[in-house]
């Protein structure tokens, strides 16, 4: 599985994460904020510091799931209402190549450093690596996203976003991490939204869940 993605999980549910380096002293713009928001850059930016706690604690949520059920899709949607979302999944800013060189995990210090941060009501990550359980704890709610193998087949199929599960062994492993590491990733979450519905359903379900206590 050399050159796998963060989609691909391996049979593992924890792997070794090097350290990374995180860049400090990012320039503030005009009005005092700074211009990396919602990147690692942000978590480590002196001149945000002030405007970094909220009145309440953050409610932290976790959106995970196999490759195809609708991860993406969500966090955008998330994003488009104004809300602090964020895809991990083939971002280098938050994943990196893990020790076995053969899948990509989260870049575990700035996971922490971004679950540190105070600068909003609510934090929704999508992310589905094998080293995520060592966060469970820090998060409110893990709420995992599912679908029928059919419908699993026909988005990997059709989005254009990401390259991943396009070709037959791809999807023949989707379709094995399916059986083997979602019910890993079903026993350790709070909540499952079967994705099939229309995503604006899948949205509102998951804003939700977002409030209730753990």
């Amino acid at each position: 599985m050399t050159g796998a993605t963060s989609d691909s999980v391996p049979d593992s549910i924890a792997s070794p994460s090097p350290d990374i380096d995180v860049r400090d002293g990012e320039k503030a713009s005009a009005d005092g904020t700074c211009h990396r928001q919602s990147t690692p850059a942000h978590a480590t930016c002196s001149q945000c510091a002030t405007s970094r706690t909220y009145d309440r604690s953050v409610r932290r949520i976790l959106i995970t799931g196999m490759s195809g059920t609708g991860k993406s899709s969500v966090i955008r949607a998330l994003a488009a209402r104004g809300l602090k979302a964020i895809d991990t999944d083939w971002n280098p800013d938050w994943e990196c190549v893990g020790a076995n060189e053969d899948e990509w995990v989260w870049r575990e210090d700035r996971i922490r450093l971004l679950l540190d941060e105070e600068d909003a009501e609510a934090l929704f990550v999508s992310a589905c690596v094998s080293n995520q359980g060592r966060f469970y704890d820090r998060f409110d709610r893990v709420i995992l996203l599912s679908a029928p193998e059919s419908i699993t087949v026909q988005r990997l199929a059709n989005r254009t976003d990401n390259p991943y599960g396009k070709r037959p062994e791809e999807i023949a492993d989707v379709l094995r991490y399916k059986a083997t590491v979602e019910p890993m990733l079903r026993k350790a979450a709070s909540s499952e939204i079967e994705t099939s519905i229309p995503l604006a359903e899948v949205v509102s379900k998951v804003l939700e869940l977002s409030l209730e206590e753990p």
